[in-house]
């Protein structure tokens, strides 16, 4: 297993691990459309749902912090970013909360974004995933989708 890049050793794809300070260690592997399976609402109109699917690794020897609403964004190929979207319905739910020590958690990331865009096998040209270290750090890396 190839040990994890650090953040500023970019630029990063999907399937590539990243060390961030505090031994955050976060990982996309894939982009796909969702739908909610477990209630939820819907997206407005002409929108949809797509998911990120990542993994979360607490690499340290303490807990640590992860919540997607702050520490996870998707910007289109136009710049425009958008944060997760947390009452869509879909499982399994991003990782949030603590992760103890040499844990590793997973789960979708879900983004509600205009409905004009394509994706195909588990890619999404132009898009970037927007992962940012612990809590209140600076440190980000962005995973290009495509």
């Amino acid at each position: 297993m190839t040990p994890p890049a650090n953040v500023n050793e970019g630029p990063f794809k999907i399937g590539d691990s990243v060390k961030f300070d505090g031994g955050l260690v976060g990982k996309v592997t894939k982009i796909q459309d969702v739908t909610s399976n477990d209630g939820g609402f819907p997206p407005d109109s002409g929108n949809r749902y797509v998911g990120v699917q990542i993994d979360v690794t607490n690499s340290d020897t303490t807990s640590t912090v992860f919540t997607p609403l702050l520490q996870a964004e998707l910007k289109d190929p136009t710049g425009k970013t958008y944060d997760a979207t947390p009452l869509s319905g879909y499982r399994p739910e991003a990782p949030n909360g603590d992760i103890k020590p040499q844990q590793t958690v997973s789960g979708v990331v879900v983004f509600e974004i205009p409905g004009n865009y394509s994706f195909s096998a588990g890619t999404a040209a132009g898009f970037t995933f927007v992962f940012r270290g612990g809590l209140g750090a600076d440190e980000k890396v962005e995973i290009q989708l495509g």
